[in-house]
């Protein structure tokens, strides 16, 4: 893990980077959340979603990834 600076964007990380995001609604997280994710599709990892919110929502913001 990397010493801790303030990221603007919660993509390009390494591996092992740990990030704490602040979100004022579920879209801005929806939105940071796909990022990062898609960062790590790139990467060819595996990965897990999951929120306080219902899954056809959940499903539906992760639309753009594909698979």
């Amino acid at each position: 893990m990397r010493t801790g600076a303030r990221r603007v964007s919660p993509v390009a990380c390494d591996m092992h980077d740990h990030l704490m995001w602040v979100f004022d609604d579920d879209a801005d997280f929806a939105r940071a959340a796909v990022a990062f994710l898609a960062d790590g599709v790139a990467r060819g990892e595996r990965l897990v979603y999951g929120a306080a919110r219902p899954v056809p929502v959940l499903t539906a913001e992760l639309d753009g990834l594909g698979g």
